[in-house]
C-alpha cells in the first residue's frame, strides 16, 4: 500500500468553512472499480483535514487488490482523530460501501458514532439533477489502440447502470468542445513548463510508457 501526503497552507475561504470544516472534521472520498462492494475493489481513499493553518491531503492507495484491507485499516485509524465526516453523497454510497468492506474483512468500524455533513444532501433537488459525474481532467491517461472497446448500452444487464452511462455520455457530447479546450490547456502547460502539480498525472511519463507498450 502506498500513502501519499500533501501539505498546503490553509485559511478559511468563508464563514461556512469555519462552521463546517473545523479542526474536528475530515473530508473523504473513495475510488472503486464499481458500485457493488461484493464484486468490486476499493483502491483509493482520499482525505482532507486541517491542523491550525495547514491543510493535509492524505491518500491511501492499494497497489494490488490484496492491499484493500490495509487501506481500510489505515483509514479507520485516521478517523479516530475526528468526530465529523464531510462527504459528497457519502451517506448514499461511500459509507455503505465501506461498511460492507469492513464486514468482509472483519474490521472494527464505528461509522455510527460520527456526525455527518453530506454536501450532496445539502444542495437543491434541481441542482442535484444537473450532476452526472466529475471529469477529472488532471488525470488523463493515454490508452493504446486496441485496448478499449465500444460499450452498447442496450446490452448491459444492469439497466440503472446503463441509463447512468448513457446520460453521462450524452452530457459529455454536449460539452465536448469545452472539455477538449480545457484538456488541451492543461496538457500544453505541463509540456511547456515541465511542472507537474500535486494530484496531476505526469503526462510525459504516461505517454512514454504507452509508446513503449505499443513497441513491444
Amino acid at each position: 500500500m502506498k500513502t501519499i501526503v500533501h501539505e498546503i497552507p490553509y485559511s478559511p475561504a468563508s464563514n461556512l468553512d469555519e462552521e463546517i470544516f473545523t479542526a474536528s472534521s475530515v473530508f473523504f472520498d473513495i475510488e472503486t472499480t464499481g458500485f457493488s462492494p461484493a464484486h468490486t475493489s476499493l483502491y483509493l481513499i482520499g482525505c482532507a483535514y486541517h491542523i491550525e493553518q495547514m491543510l493535509y491531503i492524505k491518500q491511501y492507495f492499494a497497489e494490488t487488490p490484496e492491499e484493500e484491507k490495509e487501506v481500510l485499516e489505515q483509514f479507520l485509524l485516521l478517523l479516530d482523530g475526528f468526530d465529523t465526516i464531510i462527504t459528497f453523497n457519502g451517506i448514499g454510497f461511500d459509507i455503505p460501501y465501506l461498511k460492507a468492506k469492513c464486514n468482509t474483512y472483519e474490521c472494527n468500524e464505528h461509522f455510527a458514532d460520527f456526525t455527518y455533513v453530506d454536501i450532496f444532501k445539502s444542495i437543491s433537488e434541481t441542482d442535484a439533477l444537473k450532476i452526472f459525474a466529475a471529469l477529472d481532467l488532471k488525470k488523463m491517461i493515454p490508452v493504446a489502440d486496441g485496448l478499449y472497446s465500444r460499450i452498447e448500452f442496450a446490452k448491459l444487464e444492469d439497466q440503472k447502470y446503463a441509463d447512468l452511462l448513457e446520460k453521462e455520455y450524452r452530457f459529455c457530447q454536449k460539452i465536448q468542445d469545452g472539455i477538449l479546450s480545457k484538456v488541451t490547456q492543461i496538457y500544453r502547460e505541463q509540456k511547456e513548463t515541465g511542472k507537474v502539480y500535486p494530484m496531476y498525472c505526469n503526462f510525459s511519463r504516461l505517454e512514454d510508457a504507452c509508446n513503449q507498450y505499443q513497441s513491444i
